[in-house]
């Protein structure tokens, strides 16, 4: 899943569309991430009536540039969000076919709907249907995800809420339901292009807890746990993510309450390519060496080898 990969901007451009009525009496106008900031930086399109236009630069670390329009008349719009040349990610736009509309209150208010594509390095893509509400410093965001047959489904599959907490911050939350339990989730954007995630989830078979931060270079640092209830087994450990998808895990493994039994360090590509290391608490060690489909073949110092 690509969504919520960038929802901070530079604050230092914008101010053509949004009048000084707004409804919230925090300022996150000039780098929270939605269609009103985008309107906002953009100018009235020539030969164009009631059309406001924009392709600007910005650095959220990721992201090169959006371009787009918005018809304050019909309330039509398209824009693209085009990702730099050392990201994992390539684009992502809304689907003209579709029919995006909404309106954005010169307040900043919102309420549009969109339907958006967003594409990977691997030529990988992602399709969903996102629907954008804000009434003063409340907001939601709603998804729904295209279906293999291109059908999409009648209600939201998941909705983060948010709150304008200051000029400086928005705080959101999401629930939803995972196989046979409720993942949990809450965190940050922040005006310094940080954005902050905690994920709990508990269900019949397996449980975990992350905390991850991505700061304004777009590199990730997780820290998470996974207890597999039917083997007992408990893993423990961190992840570090580079903006191009390059992964580095450091983690343990042990089976309940016991001390663990093996220490695992794995270093690998965005398209799942690299090598691994299991280090077990005897001594024995085990290299691992993992393909771009999927494929995973280990040798052990005590001659043990095969598949992963």
């Amino acid at each position: 899943m690509f969504v919520l990969l960038a929802m901070a901007c530079n604050p230092e451009v914008g101010g053509n569309f949004l009048d000084s009525n707004i409804r919230c009496d925090n300022d996150v106008f000039g780098w929270f991430d939605d269609l009103a900031l985008y309107v906002d930086r953009g100018e009235p399109k020539e030969g164009a009536e009631a059309t406001y236009a924009w392709d600007f630069d910005y650095e959220p670390a990721n992201v090169r540039s959006v371009k787009g329009s918005y018809s304050t008349r019909s309330g039509n719009f398209d824009y693209t969000v085009e990702y730099t040349n050392d990201s994992y990610m390539v684009s992502k736009r809304t689907i003209a076919e579709f029919g995006n509309y909404g309106t954005v209150y010169t307040n900043g208010n919102l309420d549009v709907r969109a339907k958006i594509t967003e594409e990977d390095v691997l030529g990988n893509t992602v399709t969903y249907v996102r629907r954008d509400e804000r009434m003063g410093c409340k907001g939601w965001i709603k998804y729904r995800w295209e279906e293999d047959d291109g059908s999409l489904p009648r209600y939201p599959q998941y909705e983060v809420a948010y709150d304008i907490v200051s000029d400086d911050k928005v705080e959101w939350s999401a629930e939803t339901e995972v196989g046979s339990g409720i993942e949990s989730a809450w965190g940050q954007w922040t005006s310094e292009l940080a954005y902050v995630r905690n994920v709990s989830y508990d269900g019949d078979t397996i449980a975990y807890d992350s905390w991850s931060r991505t700061n304004s270079k777009g590199e990730e640092t997780q820290e998470w746990s996974q207890v597999h209830k039917d083997s007992n087994y408990v893993y423990i450990g961190t992840t570090d993510v580079a903006k191009n998808g390059f992964t580095v895990e450091d983690y343990t493994v042990a089976e309940g309450s016991e001390e663990p039994y093996a220490d695992v360090h794995t270093e690998r590509n965005y398209d799942g390519s690299g090598t691994g290391l299991w280090t077990f608490s005897d001594g024995t060690t085990c290299d691992l060496t993992y393909g771009a489909d999927d494929s995973c073949v280990y040798t052990c110092s005590d001659g043990d080898s095969g598949d992963c």
